[in-house]
């Protein structure tokens, strides 16, 4: 049998409690740290775990040598921690966004790449349990001629914006960036890069009179494939309510996926229903088991850092277009740093 994997994790502030519920939940994966700088919640971690805590991230990854480490912490401090797995040789996990900024993202995958190392995104929709059913509709649908996706983060949630998340040089960017993400990473890994993008984003909307805050509260982004596809996003982190929804309108019908449930409506006949039920660790979890797999050589990865500069380029399009109010175009980015778009994958149902 072979040996289990070691992880360790950097940054316990929230919602690192899930991470690590999900990682020592995997089979063949095994914590060996958990380093924070902040005392109090390492005290906490280790009373609760009983792993071993380490108030400075180095001494781990030196006393404990990972072969892979999650990385937890604040956006603007990821970059010298990415530069220290990699120096040391080891394999990293992040949250979402892959960074800041198209800039940043593609100095993380070079600097891996260059390592020779893996380096891996969180996926919420990819690692849920309706992505296989979805898969499987998707390939059903035909021709597709609208994607819709829509974020509402509850305005107690999302209001007052304070500490990094404030800050545009820290945090890259508001809702676009943090609540749109996850479906525009879903459908550019279904369609690829979009041909143009154009955006409108508004600030100001939490009424915050103490502190000023820098990223938006609102954004509207469409999309024009080149297949013909038109989609939109749209996130507001001032909602009355929550919401999640991401549907597709092609010529065989209708797939809708939101929390809980995935549903199908051909055109010809009655509706299906898939729901599953995810506890809040489970996505973790199914991703920590495929990367186990990946670092004893038995799969390639997915959800890479390569994989996701496609949603990068899409919000750094979107982005300069809020500011110059025309569409522009993702690819443009791709160009920039002498990289090739990735062809769009061809769609098909795994039954067919």
């Amino acid at each position: 049998m072979a040996g289990s994997i070691c992880a360790a994790v950097i940054g316990l502030a929230e919602p690192a409690g899930t991470i690590l519920d999900g990682l020592r939940s995997t089979p063949g994966l095994k914590v060996v740290g958990l380093a924070d700088a902040e005392r109090e919640r390492l005290e906490h971690f280790a009373e609760s775990t009983g792993l071993g805590v380490y108030d400075d991230h180095r001494t781990m990854l030196l006393e404990t040598r990972p072969e892979i480490v999650f990385v937890n912490v604040p956006r603007h401090q990821e970059a010298e921690l990415l530069a220290l797995a990699a120096e040391l040789g080891i394999a990293l996990w992040k949250p979402y966004p892959l960074g800041r900024d198209f800039d940043e993202a593609v100095s993380f995958v070079k600097r891996f790449a260059k390592a020779n190392l893996g380096l891996y995104v969180s996926s919420p929709y990819r690692y849920c349990g309706g992505y296989e059913p979805l898969a499987h509709w998707l390939g059903t649908l035909g021709q597709v001629h609208l994607i819709e996706d829509e974020y509402f983060l509850p305005a107690e949630l999302g209001c007052p914006v304070t500490g990094w998340r404030a800050s545009k040089a820290q945090a890259g960017g508001g809702v676009l960036l943090e609540g749109a993400y996850s479906g525009l990473e879903l459908i550019t890994s279904q369609f690829g890069l979009p041909e143009l993008v154009h955006c409108v984003t508004k600030t100001g909307l939490c009424g915050q009179s103490e502190r000023p805050y820098e990223t938006e509260d609102l954004s509207l982004v469409e999309l024009s494939f080149g297949s013909g596809t038109l989609g939109y996003s749209v996130a507001l982190r001032a909602a009355a309510q929550a919401g999640r929804q991401t549907v597709w309108h092609g010529a065989g019908g209708q797939l809708s996926l939101g929390p809980g449930s995935v549903s199908f409506k051909p055109m010809d006949g009655k509706a299906i229903l898939r729901r599953f039920r995810d506890r809040a660790a489970k996505p973790y979890e199914r991703q920590a088991g495929e990367l186990v797999q990946v670092l004893r050589g038995e799969q390639a990865g997915t959800s890479t850092g390569r994989e996701h500069l496609l949603p990068m380029a899409v919000i750094e399009a979107a982005y300069l277009s809020a500011r110059t109010g025309q569409p522009e175009s993702p690819s443009h980015f791709y160009e920039l740093h002498d990289l090739t778009p990735p062809a769009p994958p061809v769609i098909t149902s795994p039954a067919g």
